[in-house]
């Protein structure tokens, strides 16, 4: 029967791009939910639960429009501020508050970084200041987002950088790394599962991972502080606290 489900859910055109790992641990756990739900239910709301966690925070980004563009000024700061800002205004302004020389002035400039969850982040490398021989690798479940960021990486010529297609909660990075950063995905990770962000944090070869929420409804300031203090239970004392612009940034040293 998952098999079925599976591959229904996949022949649509909104998640064919999506990766499998991710369509099979959803439909696993509403399987397992409702042993008696039938296979076009079970379509039903694993679509519905897609497009909560991937479909809802992609907003159909031109990527043909936005490589061109980049190949026509590679070297241009605003181009990419263009392209971010239509992806996430929020992001972008962040990253201009200096969130990246905030964060590192805590763990160091990292040679290594892990992107989990990453999205768009990519585009904010113009921003991080890190050396010509840093290493950058980033995870994302949706696969022409994948490679619209690896050909990113060969036009800015950034040869130790690239984008994997790969859902970080089903398959942790074994990669050794000084920084991993999980943006925004959090609460997502939660949503599906209890306990996968502690999961990915738990399973990561990183000195420090930094993990970020955007300050907005509940989730003021006072709301931040006790989403972390929740979610990382004792290790939130030993944890350090960034706030730029909007974005609530939690750093813990691993």
């Amino acid at each position: 029967m998952i098999n079925e489900v599976i591959n229904k859910v996949l022949s649509a055109k909104k998640y064919e791009n999506i990766h499998p790992s991710t369509v099979k641990r959803t439909a696993e756990r509403i399987l397992e939910e409702d042993e008696k739900i039938s296979d076009d239910e079970a379509v039903k709301k694993i679509k519905k639960e897609l497009y909560t966690i991937h479909a809802h925070y992609y907003n159909g980004l031109d990527y043909k429009k936005a490589l061109n563009s980049f190949r026509k000024n590679p070297d241009n700061i605003k181009n990419y501020e263009h392209w971010l800002r239509k992806y996430d205004n929020n992001r972008l302004k962040s990253v201009k508050n200096d969130c990246y020389g905030k964060i590192f002035r805590i763990t160091g400039k990292p040679r290594v970084i892990l992107d989990l969850a990453c999205g768009l982040n990519p585009l904010t490398l113009q921003w991080m200041n890190l050396d010509k021989d840093a290493e950058y690798y980033c995870y994302d479940i949706e696969k022409n987002m994948i490679n619209f960021l690896n050909e990113y990486f060969r036009i800015i010529k950034m040869k130790k950088c690239s984008a994997f297609f790969q859902d970080v909660v089903s398959r942790i990075p074994e990669m050794k790394a000084d920084v991993a950063f999980i943006f925004k995905a959090s609460t997502c990770f939660e949503w599906q599962k209890a306990g996968n962000t502690m999961k990915v944090l738990n399973g990561l070869k990183t000195k420090y991972a930094v993990i970020s929420l955007m300050m907005r409804g509940e989730y003021n300031l006072d709301g931040c502080r006790n989403y972390f203090r929740k979610l990382l239970g004792e290790k939130y004392d030993d944890s350090y606290e960034v706030v730029s612009e909007k974005e609530y940034f939690r750093i813990l040293k691993k």
